[in-house]
């Protein structure tokens, strides 16, 4: 059964957690909440840009898989880059993995969508989906 999960959690461990894939975006389409991670910073130059993201599902499919997809649309004056970061887990779990999207060169006030399939899912119970998105530049 399908699970629809449109509370939008920013989670600050989530760029670097271990086993995320960057993958390409050229138009493409991602949500969230978990157990928060050890805390990481954003990196220098970067921003939590969360606010930037809208219409927002992740939900798992017929077949177990989880995927996630969303618009991202640049509130900045100039073109900018966003890693968009999405972790499935249960609320036993200590260390997740999650898959990341970068998309690059949005330009200002142009709303693009992404997907991201495939998410890994490090529990078996309690699973929820928590999504991360910063501004790169």
């Amino acid at each position: 059964m399908a699970r629809r999960i449109v509370a939008v959690v920013l989670l600050t461990a989530l760029s670097a957690c271990a086993g995320g894939a960057t993958e390409p975006a050229a138009d493409s389409t991602a949500t969230g909440t978990a157990p928060e991670p050890t805390t990481r910073q954003i990196p220098p130059g970067a921003a939590d840009a969360v606010e930037d993201l809208s219409d927002f599902s992740c939900e798992s499919g017929e077949d177990g898989r989880w995927s996630a997809a969303g618009i991202i649309t640049n509130s900045t004056a100039g073109t900018a880059s966003y890693a968009v970061t999405v972790v499935v887990t249960g609320t036993e779990t200590q260390d997740a993995r999650a898959k990341q999207r970068t998309l690059a060169a949005l330009r200002a006030g142009e709303p693009t969508a992404f997907a991201i399939g495939d998410v890994p899912v490090t529990a078996s119970t309690d699973l929820s989906c928590s999504v991360r998105v910063v501004r790169l530049r």
